[in-house]
């Protein structure tokens, strides 16, 4: 929806599950593949010890702090990564009008918002999109500008101000809900390592995720660094960062170009009112990009040697 006016659109079929499930779901896969989960620690990098081949980290736990080492160092520390701050400043760039991100969950929401469906609200100042995830309870994700937001007084009551624009239905526990939120969205790093350590997930960039693909990204650039990391623990060579960048190219940045066309459309919004009843009225039109956003990533194709 844009405005008053709405379009319904088929996608494939699939499932609405919530962060914290998921995330406490891979953590349990994690431990029993042998993962020491360490919940709440800070990493900061120290230099690499050349003779044992090496890195070494500092661990930060409350008022406890260990040192160890690795082979490897694989660093995927979130849209606010700092791991490589001070070896890389700079590398990390943060595109203007960035919008930031803010979501929660409610047990109880207007019966409007049913399962089985996404609801999409676009405006001038950003998106908000509500799903049913498990037990019936409604998730909200949004990405708005930030003076948006300081001109509304916060999260909630710009949430609202979005849905009331495009006439979905608001109801009073927006307001006392417990909002969390991100850094600023689209970014891009521009060398995904360094000696001994190498970046992935939304560390390595991302853009507005309209299209619902940010948890995608991050899975399939996981799988397709597999094969370099162990290659890395194995023995390591400089050239892995620039194998790397080129890999994640390929793979994660190539789908992102598209998301990002996406959320160029929606920051035009007489574009989108106007393409809408079109939509609404051949919806199968938009079958070749939802066919697109669905295809299998090339994660495990290897490289040429």
């Amino acid at each position: 929806a844009s405005g008053r006016r709405r379009a319904t659109l088929p996608l494939p079929e699939g499932r609405a599950i919530s962060r914290r499930q998921l995330d406490a779901w891979l953590v349990r896969q994690a431990i029993q593949a042998g993962v020491a989960f360490l919940d709440s620690t800070q990493v900061v990098l120290r230099p690499v010890d050349s003779q044992a081949g090496r890195r070494r980290i500092l661990l930060r736990q409350g008022q406890t702090q260990r040192s160890i080492s690795a082979r490897l160092v694989i660093g995927g520390d979130g849209l606010g990564s700092r791991l490589l701050r001070e070896e890389a400043p700079g590398e990390l760039q943060v595109a203007e009008g960035s919008r930031i991100g803010v979501g929660t969950t409610f047990d109880e929401a207007p019966a409007f918002y049913t399962a089985g469906r996404i609801h999409m609200a676009c405006a001038a100042s950003g998106y908000v999109g509500l799903v049913r995830v498990e037990s019936d309870r409604l998730n909200i994700g949004a990405a708005l500008d930030p003076g948006w937001i300081k001109r509304c007084g916060g999260p909630a009551a710009a949430v609202q101000g979005v849905l009331r624009q495009t006439g979905f239905p608001c109801w009073n526990a927006l307001g006392e809900a417990d909002w969390h939120g991100t850094p600023q969205l689209t970014r891009r790093r521009t060398r995904l390592g360094s000696e001994r350590v190498l970046i992935l997930g939304d560390a390595a960039g991302y853009v507005e995720p309209f299209t619902g693909e940010g948890m995608g990204w991050a899975v399939a650039g996981a799988a397709a660094l597999e094969p370099l990391a162990l290659e890395g623990i194995s023995a390591w060579r400089p050239a892995l960062v620039e194998r790397w960048n080129a890999r994640h190219a390929r793979v994660v940045r190539a789908r992102q170009r598209g998301c990002h066309g996406v959320a160029a459309v929606l920051r035009r919004p007489r574009l989108l009112q106007a393409t809408l009843p079109w939509l609404d009225a051949v919806p199968a039109s938009v079958a070749p990009l939802t066919a697109w956003l669905d295809r299998d990533y090339p994660c495990h194709r290897r490289e040429a040697q």
